[in-house]
């Protein structure tokens, strides 16, 4: 789930280059709890807040469900999100994409 439209799409076009479906990409918080509910994925990458707002309660629905999940962010310290999630992984923004791709890759494989 990415805010931001061209960082979404550099995803997107990342991840289906490396033979991925993206199912989809959410810009707000309550798609991105619709997606969380309701899409069949077998990873998903989260930003740490989408505008201003905490990616959490879509880390609780994943999780919940069973789907595992990275946070890809610039905000790479200090958090409180990345605090209520130690054992998450995290890729630091920006990512070359080949990095991206074997990031999802390990969340796939585990």
């Amino acid at each position: 789930m990415e805010d931001e439209a061209i960082i979404a799409m550099d995803i997107k076009a990342s991840l289906e280059e490396a033979g991925a479906t993206v199912a989809g990409s959410a810009q707000t918080l309550p798609q991105a709890l619709e997606f969380a509910k309701h899409l069949d994925m077998a990873a998903a990458i989260l930003d740490v807040r989408l505008g201003s707002r905490s990616i959490s309660p879509v880390a609780e629905i994943l999780r919940g469900r069973a789907v595992p999940f990275l946070f890809y962010s610039g905000q790479t310290t200090g958090d409180a999100v990345l605090h209520e999630w130690p054992g998450v992984p995290l890729l630091s923004k920006p990512a070359l994409p080949r990095e991206l791709a074997e990031a999802v890759a390990r969340l796939v494989n585990r």
